[in-house]
């Protein structure tokens, strides 16, 4: 009987604090639109306070999609750049996102800082969609 309330509450413990490598992580994926257009070469940043490392993903994907399969929970600042695909830029934090692929679309300077961007979002654990859309004005 001992042995049974200690293996419940052991089972408590870990559906309560989550296991493995996957606990406070979630997975944010959307669309990013320039003026209600998909933006088709671009990159989002998701930096997420206290955290070391942003979470990156392009929208090379049809239709200004993008996806983040892995990033840590809690409040992100986000920032979205537009690139020349022949001419891959670097983050405000000194990372380099990937080459994107598809048109080149401007977009205001404001959009590649997180803290001018004005975008945020709150992430929790598991799947999450959110969409953005940038505006030129």
């Amino acid at each position: 009987m001992r042995l049974l309330r200690l293996a419940f509450a052991l089972a408590g413990c870990f559906l309560f604090l989550g296991c493995g490598d996957d606990a406070g992580t979630g997975s944010v994926s959307g669309t990013i639109t320039l003026d209600g257009s998909p933006l088709t070469a671009g990159i989002v940043t998701f930096h997420s306070s206290g955290k070391s490392q942003p979470a990156v993903a392009s929208t090379g994907i049809a239709g200004g999609q993008y996806a983040i399969p892995k990033i840590a929970s809690g409040s992100a600042k986000i920032s979205v750049q537009s690139l020349k695909p022949s001419q891959p830029g670097a983050n405000p934090d000194g990372t380099v996102p990937p080459a994107p692929k598809g048109p080149y679309m401007p977009i205001p300077e404001k959009y590649k800082n997180p803290e001018q961007s004005g975008l945020m979002f709150d992430v929790k654990t598991g799947p999450q969609k959110h969409d953005f859309d940038v505006k030129t004005k």
